[in-house]
């Protein structure tokens, strides 16, 4: 099971410019001075929120000989970049749920008939209300099958 990033990391993250750093990391490694000049950060703010990165597990520093420290980003820092995972399942969802409602909404139908002195089995024997039932129980079903699948993706991963 994947562990999720913690609570602090995300905590770090409100700081825009260690988001901006997270964001350039996640492009190529780069050295402290070379993110500050892209920033238009003074280099030793940048090296703090370096420092606080390589503290949560985002960044990694290695030694470059002549450029001092070269950072990048670990697994744990590109999981926060991951979306497309998730937006995927999210409208997938999403989607779900909306076929879900369409086929509830045809189904219940089928049991507000005009047809008062009847009785619902009597009423499956129209066409119409037969294809309504069919319809909107399958929907129904399938919908909340696939937003189920969703959920469970989104909390197993």
């Amino acid at each position: 099971m994947k562990k999720s990033i913690e609570l602090q990391a995300f905590r770090v993250l409100l700081q825009p410019s260690l988001v901006d750093i997270l964001l350039l990391l996640n492009e190529q490694e780069r050295s402290a001075t070379h993110l500050a000049g892209l920033l238009e950060m003074n280099t030793v703010d940048v090296q703090y929120a370096l420092q606080l990165l390589v503290k949560q597990g985002l960044v990694r520093q290695r030694e470059n000989n002549s450029l001092g420290y070269i950072y990048e980003i670990t697994s744990k820092g590109r999981q926060i970049f991951d979306i497309k995972r998730f937006r995927i399942i999210i409208l997938l969802g999403i989607s779900a749920f909306i076929v879900y409602s369409l086929g509830l909404i045809i189904f219940i139908n089928c049991f507000s008939s005009p047809i008062y002195d009847v009785s619902f089995m009597m009423q499956l024997q129209d066409e119409m209300v037969r294809q309504q039932f069919i319809i909107g129980g399958v929907a129904a079903l399938s919908g909340l099958t696939v937003v189920i699948y969703s959920l469970c993706k989104l909390i197993y991963g």
